[in-house]
């Protein structure tokens, strides 16, 4: 039987960190109410798509070292005050 106290310590989580394994996607952070720091650095990781659910709590956004090629669904992160997104794929384009 799972123990309700295991639950509210997850969902109360400040950092998650899910650096190096492979993820070809980004894992819904909408669970965690209390987010600070997400970082999924050093993944296959091509689209920043799920981030709209995380927590507007978040701080710290890490995401380098992935195939990401656009900006998005971060406008709601208005505490973020990191954002590393090095070594993607990501293009100036001009217009």
């Amino acid at each position: 039987m799972e123990c309700p106290c295991c639950v509210v310590n997850i969902m109360g989580l400040q950092e998650l960190v899910l650096r190096d394994n492979k993820l070809k996607k980004i894992p819904d952070p909408g669970i965690f109410k209390s987010l600070l720091v997400f970082d999924v650095s050093f993944n296959e990781i091509t689209s920043l798509h799920g981030l709209s659910k995380a927590s507007n709590t978040l701080k710290e956004l890490y995401v380098s070292k992935n195939e990401v090629t656009k900006i998005e669904e971060i406008d709601h992160l208005y505490q973020l005050q990191i954002l590393e997104l090095g070594s993607n794929r990501l293009r100036v384009s001009t217009l």
